[in-house]
């Protein structure tokens, strides 16, 4: 890096011409941290280059939020293939099962079952009485009014 105090002069002129190569913006980041640029000749230099370096941190601050890695790509297939796989167990388990006691033998036949379940259901309806809450409230009344 040279110390001619004019070339860098005449690159910093050229610089915010807008006629420098990537290579001399380079050499002028690099020299912007040298003792000889902290002088009030390249304040403004050092202003501009502090001001574009923050802001391309920034943008990259934003821009690291959510990148496409391959390791979340293969962790992002692996449960998309276990959600895929327990919905499909879920799918085509049976939904219901039947289970009685009948005579002290357990049946999971679907047929005995609901068999079964529409006797118990016709032996009650047929030892129920058709007024069961206004016979259950007269019987409470009339216990209430009864002298003792």
């Amino acid at each position: 890096m040279t110390t001619d105090k004019k070339y860098w002069l005449a690159l910093t002129e050229r610089y915010f011409d807008g006629l420098t190569t990537e290579h001399e913006e380079r050499l002028l980041r690099q020299f912007a941290s040298t003792p000889m640029a902290q002088t009030e000749e390249f304040e403004e230099l050092r202003a501009v280059l502090a001001y574009l370096a923050t802001g391309k941190a920034l943008r990259r601050k934003k821009s690291a939020g959510f990148r496409l890695t391959p390791g979340l790509i293969k962790w992002s297939a692996a449960a998309c293939i276990f959600i895929i796989g327990g919905i499909g167990i879920y799918r085509f388990m049976p939904r219901t099962t039947y289970i009685a006691y009948i005579d002290g033998q357990r049946t999971t036949n679907k047929v005995e079952v609901i068999a079964q379940m529409h006797s118990v259901m016709a032996d009650i309806n047929a030892n129920t009485p058709t007024n069961t809450m206004e016979a259950s409230m007269n019987n409470l009344m009339n216990t209430l009014n009864t002298k003792e």
